[in-house]
């Protein structure tokens, strides 16, 4: 609680070092793990104890390029801002430490932590699917121990692979009654469209668990945002225009390929992508129904969306005391 107010933050990340999640991978898998060894990345905590253990990552992207310069500076990554303040982490906050984390968190009057996982999601870009799919499945477990012991502050979302759609299912249905699992992020590749009808035993697997469905776009690591490659190489463009564009595209497959009128009680959240779009967007696509070509859309996934509460988007302070809007129900079933 802060200045008397109960703190839910709706977009903090989890990034559990592949030595931590690859104790709980399968055991017919652990023979695979070698062949991942290529993809392990130091990782650049020393701050908060994290010293000689690594991240997975695939096809990490930088944004070398400065506005106003004309070429990009190869010693530039685009990650030199620092978003905290003076105050690092406490140890293992990202790893194995939850009691850290939540002490954190009481340093700082925040409530609940909505996790959202980080760069292991980049083995999605391998060609083979399984290795992806095995890592969803390792961290469902670890999120199983690592916010078990605060079952009431922290949270965090079963990640749904496209690329197998069955197993996601079964995933939803495995933790969708977990207390730490309120939100479902699908992980779709770059040629799978949110409203493709193979992933509709995902949008029914988190209906029947009360799960609402979190959009979440990546920066640094696929899957990408869209437009990665059109913003000039630059972090500043990227996050002015193509997280913003994730979230519009996603919302308008997800609402014009008639998926709420399908699944009437379920519910969706854009994260890490701004909301005053919103409104004049929200607007533009009700007087645009003619433009759909979405056939199987009715009026009320189009214009009963936003105000019946199936929809919303988080808000951040740092946008302003004049910017607010309500952040996406993720706790409203778990406490």
């Amino acid at each position: 609680m802060r200045s008397g107010f109960r703190v839910y933050d709706a977009d903090t990340h989890v990034s559990p070092a592949a030595e931590v999640l690859e104790q709980y991978v399968d055991s017919g898998f652990r023979s695979r793990l070698p062949q991942l060894a290529k993809y392990r990345a130091p990782v650049s905590r020393g701050v908060d104890g994290s010293d000689g253990l690594h991240n997975y990552r695939v096809a990490t992207k930088f944004y070398r390029r400065i506005l106003g310069e004309a070429a990009p500076r190869q010693s530039f990554t685009g990650r030199e801002s620092r978003w905290r303040g003076n105050k690092m982490p406490r140890p293992g906050v990202q790893d194995d430490r939850p009691d850290n984390r939540v002490e954190d968190m009481d340093d700082e009057g925040t409530d609940i932590h909505f996790l959202i996982p980080g760069s292991w999601l980049s083995l999605h870009d391998l060609p083979d699917p399984c290795f992806e799919v095995a890592m969803i499945r390792a961290y469902h477990r670890h999120m199983a121990d690592f916010c078990g012991q605060f079952p009431s502050r922290l949270k965090g979302l079963i990640v749904a692979s496209a690329r197998a759609v069955d197993e996601a299912a079964r995933e939803i249905r495995e933790w969708g009654n977990s207390p730490w699992a309120v939100a479902v992020k699908p992980l779709l590749p770059r040629d799978i469209p949110a409203d493709h009808p193979d992933l509709e035993p995902i949008w029914r697997a988190a209906q029947d668990h009360d799960l609402p469905i979190a959009h979440h776009s990546s920066t640094w690591n696929p899957p990408y945002y869209p437009g990665y490659r059109d913003v000039w190489d630059n972090i500043f463009l990227g996050r002015m225009a193509s997280h913003p564009w994730g979230a519009m595209r996603f919302v308008a497959s997800f609402i014009g390929g008639g998926i709420f009128d399908r699944y009437s009680s379920l519910r969706m959240g854009v994260l890490e992508c701004g909301f005053g779009w919103l409104p004049f967007w929200a607007r533009a696509w009700m007087s645009r129904p003619h433009m759909s070509a979405a056939p199987r859309s009715s009026s009320i996934g189009r214009a009963n969306t936003s105000q019946a509460g199936a929809f919303s988007a988080a808000s951040s302070g740092r946008r302003g005391r004049t910017c607010s809007t309500p952040s996406p129900d993720f706790s409203a079933t778990k406490s």
